[in-house]
């Protein structure tokens, strides 16, 4: 990358200052899928941006028969029964094109064809911050994320390793490594890499040949995580970013890059069990000796294992009843209206909370911004998830709701565990600190 290259790639400067911050942002890895074309046209179109030669290999891959692999380690993949070419182009043949061209080809495949990873490189030259001062943050408690994936890898013998935000299935994923030894010394900088996947890949490509590649970056990297300053306010959206870490991303806003994906119906998801799954259960029952107890390890099991699909298609009930609710407006009347109001209470204390005494009109304490809310307050976030009732102000989950009553604090058998200092009834919008 020129240095023209560089200067149009850094990302936005922080309001409050006039330095330039010092991230390069590239596109590291590209892998899309175009329909209805030849494999040599689409060896063209890349050829067109770095030239070099397509060899056949023995082996396909990823599910396709055939195999090419060309300059820079780019692959172009194909099946005769298939109208499909799958190219993969890695960082090697990425860094081989500039922002314009890469522009280029960032607007041809988002109109040809469909992106399935795109990754998004910042590399910070002046080495502002190093992976273990993120680390570090982390410990003292400064990261806000949404993500429970995080993972530190040390390399041996040193103080040096890598910084995993995300797990490595998820569709967004953040790196933080020193780029130096992997590159030879070729790229002698601090990367933050965002790993974009499926729908968030697909995403950023018109982003990135429309806009400005350190706008898109930062926004999409403080989606994913942030570093702010816990100690400044009770509520994590008005503490302030972290000095150092505004010197990376600027005063960049999160971004909202895709749409929820559409929810498998009840309806479907039952007549699939019945027809594909019903008959392995059913003999897998009879082999434990007719134990139905064989199910609930099955169902327990799958429950610790759900993804945003799975929550989305238990949760879908919580919506219509919810939405039920709020037309009545408090629980009088609620029998001529139609509201059940007691299987609401029922579908909620079996998940995600495992609370028997909870209610529609139980108080809740969030363990976010430390206040209080009726959990029928609770609202439902862009894929479906319960989130904090303060919502956008808080970013809490579900995961976060805490009992407020005595008695509730005793059905859970920690009665002596509840802060002292709480009152009997809270007040709405008031914070109430965990420790006095």
């Amino acid at each position: 990358m020129s240095e023209a290259d560089r200067a149009g790639a850094f990302c936005p400067q922080p309001s409050n200052r006039g330095a330039e911050i010092s991230l390069v942002v590239s596109v590291d890895w590209l892998e899309f899928s175009v329909k209805d074309m030849p494999v040599g046209k689409v060896e063209r179109v890349l050829g067109s941006y770095v030239v070099g030669d397509y060899l056949e290999v023995e082996r396909g891959m990823l599910g396709y028969e055939r195999q090419k692999v060309g300059p820079g380690g780019s692959r172009i993949l194909s099946t005769a029964r298939k109208k499909e070419v799958h190219v993969i182009l890695p960082g090697d043949w990425c860094g081989g094109l500039s922002k314009e061209e890469m522009g280029g080809l960032l607007a041809w495949v988002d109109v040809m064809g469909k992106v399935s990873r795109c990754d998004l490189a910042g590399d910070d030259w002046r080495r502002l911050v190093r992976p273990v001062d993120v680390r570090e943050a982390v410990r003292r408690g400064e990261l806000v994320s949404h993500g429970r994936k995080r993972q530190w890898l040390e390399e041996m013998g040193t103080d040096q390793g890598t910084a995993y935000f995300g797990a490595p299935s998820s569709r967004q994923r953040v790196r933080v490594y020193d780029k130096t030894e992997e590159s030879g010394g070729a790229i002698d900088a601090v990367r933050w890499e965002l790993q974009l996947r499926d729908k968030a890949g697909e995403s950023v490509v018109p982003q990135l040949w429309r806009g400005n590649w350190g706008e898109v970056w930062a926004s999409r990297l403080v989606q994913l995580v942030d570093f702010r300053d816990r100690s400044r306010d009770a509520l994590v959206n008005r503490c302030p970013r972290m000095e150092w870490f505004e010197g990376i991303v600027g005063d960049a806003e999160k971004a909202t890059w895709y749409e929820p994906r559409p929810v498998t119906s009840a309806e479907k998801a039952d007549n699939w069990l019945h027809r594909q799954v019903a008959p392995i259960l059913a003999a897998m029952v009879v082999r434990n000796g007719g134990d139905i107890e064989y199910l609930g390890e099955l169902m327990r099991d799958g429950r610790v294992r759900w993804k945003t699909k799975h929550r989305l298609l238990a949760e879908g009930e919580f919506g219509q009843l919810k939405e039920d609710y709020e037309m009545v407006g408090n629980t009088e009347g609620e029998a001529e209206k139609g509201f059940d109001l007691a299987k609401f209470a029922d579908f909620w204390q079996r998940f995600p909370f495992e609370w028997p005494g909870l209610q529609a009109d139980t108080w809740v304490w969030c363990l976010h911004c430390q206040r209080c809310f009726r959990f029928i307050d609770s609202k439902l976030d862009d894929e479906g998830l319960l989130v904090c009732a303060y919502t956008p102000d808080c970013d809490a989950s579900a995961l976060d709701f805490w009992a407020w009553s005595k008695k509730d604090w005793e059905e859970k058998g920690d009665a002596n565990s509840r802060p002292q200092h709480w009152p009997e009834v809270p007040e709405v919008g008031k914070v109430y600190p965990l420790y006095a």
